[in-house]
């Protein structure tokens, strides 16, 4: 079956056009939904952005002028759990958190931070 899916291609009834990959794997389409949770069981999305995978370079499109972080943030929110440690400090380990989340603690006597 799986040599038989590249050749595989058709329309759904929203007009998309369908077809695989060599590797008999789907092209890649999502949407990007901003998610609201109204009341206890309500709940509304919001299209904000897409992403096709069926260009070779794949298109990703987020509309910029949709309010994607609500009102407590004016810029994007950052994926990452801790900022980087200034000169003079170093990067110490939380006890059960994942290895990206630490603590900066002033360097020692002798030792010596990167600052580059």
């Amino acid at each position: 079956l799986n040599a038989l899916m590249p050749h595989v291609t058709f329309r759904m009834s929203s007009g998309d056009k369908i077809y695989f990959k060599d590797n008999g794997n789907p092209q890649a389409r999502y949407d990007i939904v901003k998610w609201y949770f109204l009341e206890i069981g309500n709940k509304k999305s919001i299209k904000v952005g897409s992403f096709d995978g069926s260009e070779s370079d794949g298109k990703l499109f987020v509309n910029d002028s949709a309010n994607l972080w609500g009102p407590y943030f004016s810029e994007c929110v950052h994926s990452r759990c801790s900022e980087p440690c200034k000169p003079g400090f170093r990067k110490a380990k939380v006890e059960g958190a994942p290895s990206c989340c630490y603590t900066c603690v002033l360097c020692a006597d002798g030792e010596m931070s990167n600052i580059t």
